[in-house]
């Protein structure tokens, strides 16, 4: 399921149960993921905003394609 929408979120069931997080995949050259992006808010700091997941999944899925498309200058990189 997460390849189609490329994000997963947390089961609704892992503690602490006030909280959610949403994680998205980064990939290298061969298309396998070497590290994900995630966050995590309450969800009282989002009651009534319906639309929140969907905005944070978008930046979270724009934010891992910049850093898959950046993993080959980092991997050259003398820091790495």
């Amino acid at each position: 399921m997460m390849m189609e929408r490329g994000h997963a979120p947390r089961a609704a069931k892992v503690e602490p149960r006030n909280a959610g997080s949403i994680a998205v995949p980064v990939f290298n050259d061969r298309s396998q993921a070497v590290a994900s992006l995630g966050l995590i808010c309450f969800h009282s700091a989002l009651a009534g905003d319906n639309d929140a997941n969907k905005r944070c999944s978008a930046v979270l899925e724009t934010a891992s394609k910049e850093m898959t498309r950046d993993l080959p200058r980092l991997n050259r990189s003398t820091l790495a």
